[in-house]
């Protein structure tokens, strides 16, 4: 899916709906090659409006396609931009349909959250909740089971709670004459091991969901989302059948764990997912896995060659440790350490590292 340097952008939705037309979820995954511009976009229309599913696609797309238009550096001043030009052009169309009348409230309202490869940086904004998961390229190598250490979401919810209830407090909403002041966060990334920014609407999580509390004995305890989790371990399973050499079945293996979420019943409502791997995650997989085929290979080729050389023994030859004559036969050494093998043991490569080059994405 991705030439080599090139950041790789994907974005997956399912419903747990017997109708996928009632999805009110919605996702675009952008790439300009020749401008450099990749991000993905993901909204969830509000249940509560009449209208949240197409508000979710309409402003999914005005987003996607203004990101395609955008010239201009991206940064954390240039997304507040698209927050405007997104609810200006929802509002005209709908002023339209209604010969100039304002749009109906709780009709049109979705969240919106955005993230864009901007060279240095990693960028999202974001209006209403889910989640942002800034997610470290060698994140399967933490020992952590589930959600692993290296991975945070940097997205607090706009929720407030209200006669008990959760209510998002900004959205895009069409009815609302002001648009939306999203929130911006930013991420500087990692040259080393790269970068994996993940978005997801609340149906997969959100912050604003019971994360953490104490049982009858007092102990706090911390929960992840089932979806959540499942997501993790399906990028697991992902990089670690990548041969790198292909390209990375990304769509693929979202798609497959989200469709495994609903085939169990695990998901409550539309999920959706946007991820974005940069080109230093993806060179740094392809360095460990070639790391990992050539110390595979090593004690084979090794072992190969010995068993190709090998003479019948008439008794002339010495044995490692052994005395012909006046020659001592001594251990062999490794080519690599320089210190003495046992006599039939492979040498040993030590200290293999891999990283991924530092050159900026494209």
């Amino acid at each position: 899916m991705s030439a080599s340097g090139e950041t790789l952008v994907c974005a997956v939705t399912v419903t747990p709906r017997d109708d996928p037309e009632h999805n009110e979820d919605a996702c675009e995954a952008v790439r300009v090659p020749h401008a450099g511009v990749r991000g993905v976009v993901v909204a969830d229309g509000l249940g509560s409006y009449t209208q949240a599913g197409r508000a979710a696609r309409e402003v999914a797309r005005e987003a996607a396609a203004w990101l395609e238009t955008e010239t201009e550096h991206f940064g954390r001043g240039t997304l507040p931009r698209l927050f405007i030009h997104v609810h200006t052009e929802l509002r005209k169309r709908l002023r339209e349909e209604a010969d100039g009348g304002e749009p109906e409230p709780g009709a049109f309202g979705t969240t919106l959250l955005v993230g864009v490869d901007a060279g240095a940086e990693l960028v999202a904004a974001y209006a209403g909740n889910g989640a942002v998961w800034h997610i470290r390229g060698n994140f399967d190598e933490s020992l952590a089971a589930g959600v692993p250490w290296s991975a945070v979401n940097l997205l607090n919810p706009h929720t407030v709670l209200r006669g008990g209830r959760e209510i998002l407090y900004r959205i895009v909403d069409a009815a609302d004459p002001s648009p939306p002041v999203p929130a911006v966060v930013s991420v500087r990334k990692d040259p080393e091991f790269g970068d994996i920014l993940l978005l997801c609407t609340d149906g997969v999580y959100s912050a604003d969901q019971v994360t953490h509390g104490t049982d009858a004995g007092g102990t706090v305890w911390i929960s992840a989302e089932a979806p959540m989790v499942a997501l993790f371990n399906a990028l697991r399973e992902l990089f670690d059948a990548w041969d790198g050499e292909a390209g990375l079945p990304l769509h693929d293996a979202l798609q497959a764990c989200l469709g495994r979420l609903r085939a169990a019943g695990m998901l409550e409502d539309d999920a959706t997912v946007g991820v974005i791997v940069t080109a230093d995650a993806l060179r740094y997989r392809r360095a460990a896995r070639a790391a990992r085929t050539a110390l595979t290979a090593a004690p084979q080729a090794t072992e190969t060659a010995a068993a190709s050389s090998a003479e019948p023994d008439d008794g002339s030859t010495a044995r490692a440790g052994e005395t012909v004559g006046d020659v001592s036969a001594e251990p062999a050494a490794n080519p690599v350490t320089d210190e003495p093998v046992a006599a039939g043991q492979p040498y040993a490569r030590e200290n293999a590292e891999c990283s991924a080059s530092t050159s900026p994405a494209a």
